[in-house]
């Protein structure tokens, strides 16, 4: 791919917060939008069709290489309108500026004065976990399986997902292949962890770095968004292959999960593993403090359209099942990662053991 590397400013670098409000099905203006489409699976097999509409080449691009393009004949189920100039420039308030505006009624997305990717791809994720159904969440984490059992590492942005990613492969080499390097579906019902069917992945460049640490990565090897040639900036990110960063033999399209691992950096508490139970929900509800974002992520989860006590609660009961059905474990990552890595093998065996 040719050279490219889209710069936001330093302050519009984060994600914006997420607002509810009941938007009209047509915005009075006219405007030259690009629209793609693109469509998810679920864990249970159906697919979310998202659209973007928006006058950003560099927004419509890194949303259709992203995601799979969405070939089927159905419309959206959601839209997503990311507009790059303010809202004032298309004779709206304001007032819309600054935040992400979430329609329940019409599934809509509004947001103005955005360039930076990174509000889409968690608004996407925001709208497959609104409209899954309730038997059906969508894991921030990386899922893989390890000799064919499903491991989930989640924990909020900076907590150390990639390094204890990295340290199992090392570990394990081929018998660790992943599903999800970062978010994907899974059925509270029956356990399947399934691939989102990401043709490119928008990764940190220094969790790329960490994993391929002899991989030459820049903006003329990889579309780029936010690279001012540091490569250990964690605002900086690219488009690559699932395939280039775990290797063919190192995917799954699909796992039953056998292990739930939160992942914590916390030096005020025990290290180890500890086990989650329904009295830990707290632990989870109200997130872990994320350095990265300079907040915390609920349900350690920051896509998520927690906008209402509904919606709240309903992610709330799902995380409930998710603690009372599955193997659910906190793995405090202060200490080398090797170790915390090989502490989750341990925990693995004891709770799903292969059988001879």
């Amino acid at each position: 791919m040719p050279k490219y590397n889209h710069c936001d400013p330093i302050g519009k670098q984060l994600p914006m917060p997420i607002k509810q409000l009941v938007l009209p099905r047509n915005i009075p203006f006219v405007g030259d939008f690009i629209e793609k489409q693109i469509s998810i699976p679920t864990a249970g097999g159906a697919q979310i069709i998202i659209a973007l509409r928006t006058d950003s080449d560099h927004l419509s691009k890194f949303f259709s290489l992203n995601w799979p393009v969405n070939n089927l004949s159905e419309k959206p189920t959601a839209t997503i309108t990311a507009l790059k100039g303010s809202a004032e420039s298309y004779g709206l308030s304001e007032e819309f500026n600054g935040s992400r505006w979430f329609c329940p009624e019409t599934k809509q997305v509004w947001m103005f004065g955005n360039e930076f990717y990174g509000n889409i791809k968690i608004t996407v994720r925001g709208l497959c976990s609104e409209l899954a159904p309730n038997e059906e969440m969508f894991l921030h984490g990386c899922s893989m399986t390890i000799d064919g059992r499903g491991v989930v590492l989640s924990g909020v942005s900076g907590a150390g997902k990639t390094t204890l990613t990295v340290a199992l492969r090392k570990i394990l080499g081929p018998r660790a292949q992943v599903v999800n390097d970062d978010w994907g579906p899974f059925s509270l019902d029956e356990g399947w962890l399934q691939f989102t069917g990401e043709p490119y992945l928008h990764m940190k460049y220094p969790s790329v770095h960490a994993l391929l640490p002899n991989l030459e990565i820049n903006p003329s090897s990889h579309p780029s968004e936010n690279f001012y040639g540091n490569i250990d900036d964690p605002h900086s990110r690219l488009l690559i292959t699932p395939q280039q960063v775990f290797g063919g033999d190192g995917l799954q399209s699909r796992a039953k999960l056998r292990l739930f691992v939160v992942v914590i950096r916390d030096h005020d508490m025990p290290t180890g593993i500890s086990h989650l139970s329904l009295q830990d929900m707290p632990l989870l509800e109200q997130g872990k403090y994320s350095s990265f974002y300079d907040k915390t992520e609920l349900f350690l989860n920051g896509s998520l359209f927690i906008t209402d006590k509904t919606r709240q609660d309903r992610e709330r009961n799902r995380h409930q099942v998710l603690i009372k059905n599955f193997p659910c474990v906190l793995a405090n990552n202060v200490v080398a990662p090797e170790k915390t890595a090989e502490q989750i093998l341990i925990e693995l065996e004891r709770t799903a053991p292969l059988k001879n």
